[in-house]
This record gives C-alpha cells, structure tokens and sequence, in this order.
C-alpha cells in the first residue's frame, strides 16, 4: 500500500508517471484533495480580505500605479502545486532508472563536463543523476539548470542532459538551434572553431560550429536527408562533442514520449554522425583513438529494456 507523506516519494505510487504536469493533477486531487482544497479556501479569504482593505482604505490616498495585491492570494495553490510538481519530476526520474535498471543519485557535480554549454548562465545546478550503460558506452542522464540575467531580472533555464563517453578523443563540433535560450545568447563554439555554412535552409534552424580544418567532413556528414530530418524532428537540441564525450542538451523531459524523442535523436548520433567522425578522429592532431572504434558494440537487451519502458517499438540495432 502507497504511504502518507506530505511531499509525495517513490514509494507514493504504484504505477509509472507517464507525464509529470498531468501527474501532479491527478496527484493533488486524487491523494491531497482535502489539503488542497483546504488551501483554496484560505486563499479565497485572503482575496477577498486584501480586495476589501485596497477598497475601502487605499482609494482616498494619492499614489501612484500598484500592483494588485489581492492577486497574492493565488500564489498558495500556485506555489502548493509546483511544491508537488517538482517533487514528481525527481520521482520520475527515479522511476527512470529504476525501470531501466540505472543508478541514481540525488545531485551531482559539474566536474569533468568540458562542453561550452556549461560554460552559459550563473549559478548551475545538476540533480536527477541516471548512470548506466547503453550501447556498450558509459551514459550519464540528469537534469540541469542555470540562471539568465535578463536587465534587473533573471530567468532559471532547465534542461535534461544526455552525456555519452567514447573511448577515443573526437573533434569538437557544437550543433546548435537559433531558438535556443534568446537570440544571440548562444556565441558558444568550441575554441578555434568557425561557424560553417550548410546548402538548404538549414542555417535558418541551426548554427553548427566545427574545426576549420574538417570543413569538408563535416559537409559530407551532413547529408541533406539528416539535415531534413534534424529540422522536422529535433529542432529544439543542442548537440556537442567535446574531447571523449557526446552531449546531448533535451528540453526538460517530464514525460516517456520526450525521453523516447530524446533516445531516438541518440540512436540517430550513433548510426550517422559518429561513425564518420571516427576517420576524422584519427588524425594526430586529436591524439588518434585509444580503443578499437569510438563505437563499442551495441548492447540489444538494455535497447530493449529501455523502449520497453518508454513505450516505444524495439529495433535492432545497427
């Protein structure tokens, strides 16, 4: 049986959150109807409290424009449902990886992520660690966020990342949506790399930064059939390699169809970009590779565990 807590925990629920915005309605109604309908009241009269006070003593009073105080009151119930809401999001990742047999840890530490993402916002902050291993490479999942300054405000930016571990040092490429954060906010390539140019519209939908030196590799990686399908599909990742790992920048996945896009946009890096990259990683001046392939042999029954769980229709991998 689920037991009581105030702020819900894995052991609340018997069955997988599908998504974590539908989740905390059914949640709240469902398992804290009496709490939250409790806070409505006070709200209520707190509102009409504050209504009747601006009213009857502050009409008389020369000022200027205010905010409308009685609003305050909505924040209870507001501020009761994202208290649940976030919650929810770390139980589903745990469920993540307890589904698909992964470790998990609470938070984690920025140490050793060399992407030039990292290097965007101020105070960065890393929780809902998942560690395991999909197709023979070591991955990390997590969530991240970061703050914006906007003039005197600031904004928090959140984001689910996908971090993959070659055994070889590839080159750096940046793979970048000009939708990303606001416009102009992203003049993040990796050092001594040069924005190149690809035929089509896909300059319209993304900036891709790469060595100068591999121009014409990465011309022939891109294929106008990927560069279709990164538009329709995946518009809105950021993708970058640097040194030994592939990082894949998601919006925040709160529920099973975002994480099996994300998989799929993975699986798509692994049969289409990296492979090329591998004779570009031979080259001396990247230090050449230190195993057999940057790509270790596909591991079929964890790819099958992890569509099982997402819902989604098992393929053999390549």
């Amino acid at each position: 049986m689920p037991t009581y807590h105030l702020i819900p925990d894995i052991g609340d629920f018997n069955d997988a959150i599908d998504d974590v915005d539908q989740g905390a309605f059914d949640y709240i109604w469902n398992r804290r109807r009496a709490l939250f309908l409790a806070v409505c009241l006070v709200s209520a009269v707190l509102f009409a409290g504050l209504w009747y006070l601006e009213a009857s003593y502050y009409p008389h009073q020369v000022r200027g424009p205010q905010p409308p105080y009685p609003l305050i009151a909505f924040a209870l119930p507001l501020g009761l449902y994202f208290l649940f809401r976030v919650q929810l999001q770390h139980v589903f990742m745990q469920q993540i990886a307890s589904a698909i047999g992964f470790g998990y840890q609470p938070t984690g530490s920025l140490r050793g992520l060399q992407a030039k993402f990292f290097q965007l916002g101020t105070s960065p902050h890393i929780e809902d660690v998942l560690s395991g291993v999909y197709r023979g490479c070591p991955i990390e999942i997590f969530n991240y966020s970061f703050s914006v300054q906007h003039g005197r405000s600031s904004d928090t930016e959140h984001y689910t990342i996908f971090t993959l571990k070659f055994d070889g040092v590839l080159p750096d490429i940046a793979l970048t949506p000009r939708s990303f954060l606001a416009a102009g906010s992203i003049a993040s390539a990796p050092d001594a790399d040069v924005e190149i140019g690809l035929e089509g519209d896909f300059n319209d939908y993304f900036r891709l930064y790469a060595p100068k030196a591999f121009d014409v590799e990465i011309r022939v990686i891109f294929q106008p059939d990927l560069m279709l399908e990164l538009i329709e599909k995946y518009r809105s990742y950021r993708i970058e390699i640097a040194g030994s790992r592939l990082y894949v920048v998601s919006p925040l996945i709160c529920n099973k169809a975002k994480f099996l896009a994300a998989h799929e946009l993975i699986d798509r890096l692994f049969d289409r970009i990296v492979p090329n990259l591998k004779t570009v990683a031979t080259v001396p001046v990247f230090g050449g590779l230190t195993g057999d392939s940057p790509i270790r042999p596909p591991a079929s029954n964890g790819i099958e565990r992890f569509l099982a769980w997402v819902g989604g229709e098992t393929k053999k991998p390549n």
